[in-house]
């Protein structure tokens, strides 16, 4: 899945934290999501996280995390070279010097992701200030480049059931990205974009966010590509989740009162047309644009208070293989190995395949169907003028496999005619097969 990333581009989606404090209740944004907590004040945005995010605890919200000896880490023994320091007693980090054309708000926030990030830049990043004519611009010209994973990404979803037959996903993200994007930053160029340059508090917040984004990327190369489905969500959820831990760590640093204005300004800058096009959108659509920030952050934000800085270079250098792992860190090792799973047989040309993985899992069948995720294998394929799909689903035990089947069976139920599901015996287990057209 590539929504979030659009094609490489960390894009900044701003404003969300409005349309949920607005829209919804406190348990999830929406019905079935996989993990995504709602939590007051927190959006899943690029480059903001509300002044209450959710770092998984108060103190975490409140200070820095503690530096702990590093726990047990089965995918990453070591960290990557040159890692910052993990003593908290460390001398504090020589900045690399700010450019003099710049503001000093920009050096500050720049001084702010060097100490955090425990190491200076290579160098000062590039930071583009565009009128908003130009950075429209700008932003149409990634999405453009993003319109091919975009489709795909459409076909699964209508698959799934999870959008319907005539939606068009690409104008969908237009709209999503046109309710509040102010900034972004891509590894691709190296482009850190910011809309206008006026830095109130919701902008500082954005800068230190894409700051941290341009950081991690001249260390550790966030345009890597060779992660697919949810591989690349996972690759994805620590890209986001650190530039919004950092964010919230210099949230954290600003008095009551500028913590309430920065609220303000984040609620105040959706105009009644953005609430009402983020409220016309899929769940699906909204959800997996908040995951990696949120769930991202919490997950970040637990290696961090383990391990320092050292251990979320390791995730950056080792990203986790799944969304499962991000969602569920904590789930017993067995529950969190994938099993490797065939592409299904179909009765017709493939169009695309790959991996739905567990957070899709969770929005297409359900959490407690997604809890037992275990690995699979979707393909979609053409039968006639329709388009078909069929998923190859493996748990982690028995009662879970029965539990993904329950759920399967009510979403055949809605369409009957046309989706299946059934129990398929491979060498070594036991695989739920998921089928059906559109």
């Amino acid at each position: 899945m590539v929504l979030a990333a659009v094609a490489g581009a960390v894009v900044v989606l701003g404003l969300l934290v409005g349309f949920q404090r607005w829209s919804g209740d406190d348990a999830t944004v929406a019905e079935g999501s996989a993990g995504t907590q709602r939590t007051e004040g927190t959006q899943g945005t690029e480059g903001t996280q509300g002044s209450e995010g959710a770092l998984g605890s108060e103190e975490a919200q409140d200070s820095p995390p503690t530096t702990l000896a590093p726990a047990p880490d089965t995918e990453a023994d070591s960290p990557p070279d040159a890692g910052p320091s993990e003593d908290p007693s460390a001398p504090e980090v020589e900045p690399v010097p700010c450019p003099e054309q710049y503001d000093e708000v920009i050096c500050q926030a720049a001084d702010f992701v060097q100490q955090t990030r425990g190491r200076p830049f290579k160098e000062f990043p590039t930071i583009e200030l565009l009128d908003d004519a130009e950075f429209d611009q700008a932003l149409v010209e990634d999405l453009d480049e993003s319109k091919p994973d975009l489709d795909r990404d459409e076909l699964l979803f209508t698959s799934l059931g999870l959008v319907p037959p005539d939606f068009d996903l690409f104008v969908a993200y237009q709209s999503l990205i046109e309710a509040g994007v102010v900034g972004f930053y891509d590894p691709d160029t190296g482009r850190l974009v910011v809309r206008g340059g006026d830095f109130d508090l919701y902008g500082q917040s954005i800068l230190v966010h894409e700051l941290v984004h341009a950081f991690d990327d001249q260390w550790f190369d966030l345009g890597r590509d060779d992660f697919e489905d949810d591989a690349e969500y996972g690759f994805l959820a620590v890209i986001e989740g650190n530039a919004s831990r950092v964010e919230e760590l210099w949230r954290s640093g600003l008095s009551p009162s500028d913590r309430q204005e920065l609220l303000d300004q984040e609620f105040g800058a959706l105009s009644p047309e953005d609430f009402d096009r983020l409220a016309a959108l899929p769940p699906v659509v909204l959800n997996l644009q908040i995951s990696p920030y949120q769930d991202g952050q919490r997950y970040v934000s637990d290696l961090a208070r383990q391990g320092g800085e050292a251990a979320v270079d390791r995730r950056l250098d080792q990203p986790p293989e799944s969304s499962e792992r991000v969602l569920r860190p904590a789930a017993p090792a067995p529950e969190l190995t994938v099993v490797p799973v065939e592409v299904p047989p179909v009765d017709g040309p493939v169009v695309i395949e790959g991996t739905v993985g567990q957070l899709l899992v969770g929005y297409w069948l359900g959490p407690d169907a997604a809890d037992g995720w275990g690995g699979d294998r979707f393909a979609v394929w053409e039968s006639g003028p329709r388009s078909c799909i069929t998923v190859d689903l493996a748990a982690d035990t028995t009662a879970d496999l029965d539990e993904m089947e329950a759920a399967a069976t009510r979403w055949v139920a809605a369409e009957p005619e046309d989706r299946n599901v059934e129990t398929v015996e491979t060498v070594d287990r036991s695989l739920l097969r998921v089928s059906g057209c559109s």
